[in-house]
């Protein structure tokens, strides 16, 4: 009997044997497949090899594993020496006909039935390193195919009956609830979204990446010493597993406590200060704020601001041809900007203000990454003094009243020195930036957001949020999609440059806007987005164009209607009826839908709420709750207007069970502006 004995060798010492048997090519998706799989579960079988001298070896059976190692280091995805499972060969056998039968006789093992003889030997009671030790593989990956025991058995039968691939069912492990993976996996099905991506997201949604500035700022050990839940992604492309956070709230409670330490500690000089995980930006930016005299650099702090501008820009001018050296390069640069960043804030600290400026002014505690920030000397509309009209004389400190504080610097009045003058409005304030940018030009969008008392990115959000639910809705209408698509590709047959609802080439068109992707918070926002999926079905997986489009002519004439419509729909650009580019053929199909938008989706607090300001909320809401409700939260601050509005306008009936029946209908019937069909005057312009 030959002789195998179990051993890790570094792969730049393994070259395919000649003996090898399989030459034929394999179907690149396969490779692409196997590729993934090694990336995420390491090499599932061995590979079998012979001695070649000098510590060397030759691969007899696991052609294509190798080739697929050689494929990832080579994209830098994993090491020139990563460590490759194998089975070594003893001496008195034909390689060749070794690898004749390893092609032939057996087949290779189900991942699905390697994690079942994994449970049984670990139910025996062998740990992950016996049993790594006793199959030749490495005990991470032992401990990765343990971890398919998390996911549901109806999932794994799924997974052997060719229902999904190995990378969906892997993206199942990220959470050890069952019914919420069942409930994602049905959803998916219905909608055709079954790709690994769509399955991750969907089951981490709310919860907080370890990696993210917030979770960094707490840090991993304060979060579950105070009870905080945490799930690991053992199939992570990256070395460590990714972590994810899953009490979001208590996550913030603790960020906020730790910057509560450094507010109170600049409310004793400021008139206010506030806390913001995420700086409000938009408000900010419609703030005054103080210009106060700025902190000098020590001359070794400069020279360390210079040494590390230096090493920045020697990387960017340098980067490194060795793919598997970019990674270092690029977090040794975010390394390298961190320090930056945080030297130029302790030399921003030392800003120093006028004391009775500092009385009117306060002040923004908010995360940069994964450090504290703090945004100084904000001064809100109504504690900005009047700015004195052009020709009037300006007052020094011999005009100010007896009881008016004293400039900073200024000497008392003696009989022999004049007092130092009061700088004027424009040497005291820098005006907002919104002010500044919008002086000289504002944009069509600027001016829509204006009349409509909105900013142009609520505008932006809002338009995502609306035609997710029209694509969900023209999804199912193909009258109205079947008349939008014979009248454009008419049009564009006999007529150029004429500006189009859809692309009806067919293109799918991005459903969010570019800021908003990767942000899991947003697909609760817009619950069309659960509804908008390529379609799917066994014609789809057809690898032959023909053989596609021979199944698709057979399919039954309603499931063609209704992939058309989805087709079209899919095409759909984002529009709310308020933008300046509102197109009126899109609010006329808008119209024939007769969708109920206030039924469809509520208003949240972050992404719409929060950003308006006190004036136009309580506008909406004497107008729709109420005038007593509105007057009695005319004295509440922003963030607390914000929640209740949140609170009354939301998806809980409980919010508003407070009020009188026909602000409850009034509420309930309320739907966000620019969402009803020529809900905005560009609309409304090119409907007459």
């Amino acid at each position: 009997m030959t002789k195998l004995t179990n051993r890790n060798i570094p792969l730049d010492r393994l070259t395919l044997s000649a003996a090898n048997v399989r030459t034929a090519r394999a179907d690149p998706e396969d490779d692409k497949e196997l590729r993934a799989s090694i990336l995420s579960l390491g090499v599932l079988e061995s590979l079998l090899v012979v001695p070649n001298g000098d510590d060397n070896f030759d691969v007899v059976a696991g052609g294509r594993r190798l080739a697929a190692l050689q494929q990832l280091a080579e994209a830098g995805k994993i090491a020139a020496d990563y460590v490759a499972p194998c089975r070594v060969l003893g001496g008195g056998a034909d390689p060749a006909e070794v690898s004749l039968h390893e092609n032939e006789k057996r087949a290779p093992m189900h991942p699905a039935d390697q994690y079942e003889a994994y449970a049984r030997l670990r139910a025996k009671g062998m740990t992950a390193a016996d049993i790594a030790s006793r199959a030749g593989v490495s005990e991470r990956q032992v401990t990765k195919m343990m971890r398919l025991g998390t996911v549901a058995p109806e999932l794994l039968a799924a997974f052997r009956n060719g229902e999904m691939n190995l990378q969906t069912l892997m993206a199942f492990t990220v959470t050890d609830d069952r019914q919420a993976q069942l409930d994602v996996w049905a959803k998916a099905r219905s909608g055709g979204a079954t790709w690994p991506e769509h399955i991750h997201d969907q089951l981490t949604e709310g919860a907080v990446i370890g990696s993210s500035g917030l979770a960094t700022f707490v840090g991993l050990e304060a979060y579950e010493k105070a009870g905080g839940r945490v799930q690991r992604d053992l199939f992570s492309q990256f070395d460590d597993e990714a972590v994810y956070l899953l009490d979001r709230g208590l996550l913030v409670k603790l960020a906020e406590a730790e910057l509560k330490k450094t507010a109170d500690r600049l409310a004793k000089r400021w008139k206010w200060v506030e806390i913001q995980i995420e700086a409000d930006w938009e408000r900010i930016h419609t703030l005054h704020q103080l210009r106060g005299e700025p902190g000098t650099p020590t001359a070794a702090e400069r020279k360390r601001l210079d040494q590390l501008a230096d090493q920045m820009q020697d990387i960017a001018d340098n980067p490194p041809m060795d793919p598997a050296e970019q990674g270092n390069a690029y977090a040794r640069g975010q390394e390298l900007n961190a320090k930056h960043e945080k030297l130029e804030a302790r030399i921003a600290a030392r800003t120093k203000y006028r004391p009775e400026d500092m009385r009117i002014a306060g002040c923004i505690v908010t995360l940069k990454g994964a450090r504290a920030d703090v945004i100084t000397g904000l001064v809100l509309p109504e504690d900005v003094p009047p700015k004195p009209k052009k020709g009037a004389r300006k007052k020094d400190a011999a005009d100010a009243p007896a009881n008016a504080p004293a400039a900073a610097g200024a000497k008392p009045a003696d009989g022999g020195e004049e007092p130092a003058p009061a700088p004027s409005f424009d040497e005291r304030f820098e005006e907002p930036w919104t002010t500044r940018t919008t002086r000289n030009h504002q944009s069509p969008e600027a001016a829509h957001a204006k009349a409509a008392g909105l900013s142009a990115a609520v505008i932006d959000d809002l338009a995502a949020i609306r035609t997710g639910i029209v694509r969900a809705a023209l999804a199912k209408r193909f009258d109205v999609a079947f008349d939008l698509a014979a009248y454009l590709l008419v049009m564009d047959t006999s007529t150029r440059g004429t500006e189009r609802p859809a692309d009806i080439r067919l293109v799918r068109t991005s459903l969010r806007p570019m800021g908003r992707n990767g942000e899991n918070d947003f697909a609760a926002a817009s619950p069309g987005e659960k509804l908008d999926s390529p379609p799917t079905g066994q014609w789809m997986k057809l690898g032959d164009d023909l053989k596609r489009f021979d199944a698709f002519r057979a399919l039954p004439d309603t499931e063609k209607r209704d992939l058309f419509a989805r087709a079209v729909s899919a095409a759909l650009h984002n529009q709310a009826a308020n933008q300046h580019r509102a197109l009126p053929v899109g609010e006329r199909v808008v119209e024939l839908l007769d969708i109920d938008f206030a039924r469809a989706v509520r208003p949240t607090e972050k992404y719409f709420w929060k950003r308006l300001t006190r004036a136009r909320m309580l506008e909406i809401a004497e107008a729709v709750v109420g005038t007593e409700w509105a007057k009695a939260r005319r004295n509440h601050k922003k963030g607390q207007l914000a929640a209740d509005m949140a609170a009354v306008f939301g998806d809980d009936p409980q919010g508003r069970a407070a009020l009188d029946a026909e602000a409850r209908e009034r509420v309930e019937q309320w739907a966000m502006p620019g969402f009803g069909a020529w809900d905005g005057p560009a609309a409304k312009k090119g409907r007459s």
